[in-house]
């Protein structure tokens, strides 16, 4: 129904409300007798001009009602154009501005009048300026409600992103503009689409799912992790993941977030497309809608199997460590009571040549003691590393000659296959065939009945991280895999502690330190040991070690002969009474004078003393580790100081020692490694004792 306040009242209503107004006048003045005509025809008129005047005096009140109508609708119009967040523009067809609400002014930094007939296209950024254009053209061409983005630039603000919405005016001169500031809906549909894009392309699994467990998305990472697409997963239950033992966990994550709680990282196990039992870490939150109703839940699931199998590695190293450290102490002080045993036997070899029983019998306790010589070798290895003589070498022939040692006599059947490209691997070719050979030796046990222990060597080129305890880089591979019964899941974490064993002791079995010691020696070599093991299938070891570059000129030189040194004077520093004597036995055998020293102070007087008497020694064997007082290096020093000439013999039991690694580095002819019998003590003395060298001082 149309308003008053717009449309001119109906004439006859009016007259009609003005007469009943004059009607209700309590003056309304009457005719006279006697003039009735005339006085009629003027009484006539008055009422007209009365009912006039009372039409206009409503039009009057009516015209100031509405207007007043009017002026309050323009001020509100006028606030809500001035204060709308959204900056109102008017152009003209040229572009220039003719009119700018408040919210215009403040995006273009400038005041309104100074807006006034500025170019509108002077604060389009230049890139924007030929899309504006196009734009405007369109808009005063008649067309529909126009838009366009653009990038504004004004006068101390960074460029921001606009949304500019026009039409043209019912006269077709002007244009209408609405200006918005997309600059944050901007950042936000990136920081979306990046969001989505972590999300979609995370090496972490992110899973949504419902309340009834069924999965509702599914990402890239989760495909990586776990081998199903998305399409075999989106619309399954996540309990396909979950081994049987573990699908209670799911109900307790359910549980948490029905009550708004967070789960953090919890470590539990699932299982892959292809059976796999991974280490997981799982994060899961409510998923919620608008009105923070809890609709889903949100997992992110980390794969920690590699940190899991590099703790385990590392937990084996600190075991390694603390035996190793037990393990050398061991080896020292039975490397010298060995020596001791070995010499003696040898002197009374020596003493009864005619006694044939006797000999046999010193014979067998003699080889007997070397068998133990082995054994000292190896828990030195297993404490030190033995870097002692590491060299590059092609590894083909020590594989070979090492399991097919450790399979003789035994059922157990060797086949090779090892690349002919193989590259030369750093080691200690002494070392790595123990290694070799004990690992051959335990799968050889794993098969009683016999069977083939399948040898392979390849070149292999690791990625970052493709090896939980390797760098990148090249390395070669050797890998053994028996048929053999398998090692149960529980006991492969524990077959490289210090006396695990999964066998009963007997013959062939050791206490334990076989597959301990073959870890210890490729870790110190800078490479690592892998096991797969199936029950009933086999177990397969893989031992990488780093490539090396052959260099020329890197072959280790063949040993002087042994020959038979002319009698001479040796001085014998050594702290072990028992060794001490046993050597000072053997040399008095072989036409030596000797004399015996138990620590550096005693050594340096003796030498001291023999020098001023004009008979000085013709060589020093120094035992390096002294409990009490200098020890070898020590004495040499000070002995230097009394002769230059001096020639020293360095002894130990150890290859630790930097002196044992590099002898004339630190001032000594050679190295006496305990323990030793009569051939080798002979052969130093015959290469040090009439050679043209002498002791050097330490750098």
């Amino acid at each position: 129904m149309p308003k008053r306040a717009h449309h001119r009242p109906d004439p006859a209503e009016q007259r009609r409300r003005a007469e009943a107004q004059l009607q209700r006048q309590p003056n309304r003045p009457g005719a006279k007798a006697g003039d009735q005509p005339k006085e009629a025809e003027t009484q006539r008129l008055l009422h007209e001009l009365q009912v006039h005047q009372i039409e206009l005096e409503m039009q009057n009140e009516e015209f100031l009602e509405t207007s007043g109508k009017v002026e309050a609708m323009l001020e509100k119009y006028t606030e809500l154009y001035d204060f709308a967040p959204v900056g109102y523009f008017t152009l003209d067809p040229a572009g220039n501005i003719m009119e700018a609400n408040l919210a215009a002014a403040d995006l273009l930094g400038r005041a309104r009048s100074a807006l006034i007939k500025q170019p509108f296209r002077f604060f389009v950024s230049p890139a924007s300026r030929p899309l504006f254009d196009i734009f405007l053209k369109r808009v005063f061409a008649g067309g529909p409600k126009e838009e366009c983005d653009v990038i504004l630039l004004v006068d101390g603000k960074k460029a921001f992103d606009v949304r500019i919405r026009a039409n043209l005016s019912a006269s077709g001169e002007a244009c209408r503009m609405a200006v918005s500031d997309i600059t944050e809906h901007r950042l936000g549909k990136a920081a979306a689409e990046q969001l989505a894009a972590i999300v979609k392309y995370s090496n972490d699994a992110i899973v949504g799912e419902d309340l009834n467990s069924i999965i509702t998305s599914w990402n890239h990472g989760a495909e990586k992790i776990f081998g199903y697409t998305a399409d075999e997963m989106v619309g399954t239950s996540i309990l396909r993941l979950i081994p049987p033992d573990r699908l209670g966990e799911e109900n307790q994550i359910l549980g948490k977030i029905a009550r708004d709680e967070n789960v953090d990282n919890f470590e539990t196990v699932r299982r892959t497309k292809d059976e796999r039992l991974i280490e997981v870490s799982v994060t899961a939150s409510a998923i919620k809608d608008a009105t923070g109703k809890i609709i889903g839940v949100s997992k992110v699931i980390h794969d920690i199997t590699a940190h899991k199998q590099a703790e385990a590695d590392r937990l084996i190293l600190n075991k390694l460590e603390s035996t190793g450290i037990l393990a050398g102490g061991i080896a020292h002080d039975f490397n010298n009571l060995l020596a001791v045993i070995l010499l003696n036997l040898e002197l009374a070899e020596m003493l009864n040549p005619a006694n044939q029983e006797l000999a046999s019998y010193l014979k067998e306790a003699k080889a007997f003691a070397l068998k133990t010589k082995s054994l000292t070798a190896q828990l030195l290895t297993f404490a030190e590393g033995g870097a002692l003589n590491r060299r590059p070498m092609r590894l083909a022939g020590l594989i070979q000659e090492s399991v097919r040692l450790a399979l003789t006599g035994s059922q157990v059947r060797g086949e090779f296959s090892l690349a002919g490209d193989l590259w030369p691997a750093d080691v200690d070719a002494a070392q790595m065939g123990q290694v070799l050979r004990g690992m051959a030796l335990n799968a050889r046990e794993a098969m009683p009945a016999g069977g083939v222990l399948r040898v392979q060597a390849e070149n292999v080129v690791l990625k970052a991280a493709e090896h939980s305890s390797l760098a990148a880089g090249d390395y070669v591979r050797i890998r053994l895999a028996d048929q053999g019964s398998g090692i149960p899941k529980e006991a492969l974490l524990k077959i490289f502690d210090p006396y695990y064993s999964t066998k009963q002791r007997g013959k062939r079995k050791g206490m334990g330190l076989g597959l301990t010691i073959c870890h210890s020696v490729v870790q110190k070599h800078g490479g690592a040991i892998a096991v797969e093991s199936a029950v009933g299938v086999g177990t397969t070891f893989d031992i990488y070690l780093p490539a090396a570059v052959q260099e020329s000129g890197s072959e280790e030189p063949a040993p002087p002969p042994a020959g038979v040194p002319q009698p001479g004077r040796v001085l014998v520093m050594e702290d072990e009474a028992g060794l001490r004597e046993a050597i000072g036995r053997t040399l008095s055998g072989m036409g030596h004078e000797v004399a015996l020293a138990e620590g550096g102070r005693m050594a340096i007087e003796l030498y001291q003393t023999a020098k001023l008497q004009g008979r000085r020694f013709d060589v020093v064997i120094l035992d390096l580790n002294i409990r009490d007082g200098l020890g070898g290096l020590d004495t040499l020093q000070e002995l230097r100081k009394l002769d230059r000439r001096v020639k020293a013999i360095a002894m130990s039991g150890s290859t630790l020692d930097p002196v044992v690694r590099e002898p004339e580095r630190h001032g000594f002819l050679g190295v006496l490694a305990k323990p030793f019998n009569t051939e080798k003590l002979r052969g130093i003395l015959s290469q040090i004792m009439y050679s043209s060298s002498v002791s050097k001082p330490a750098p």
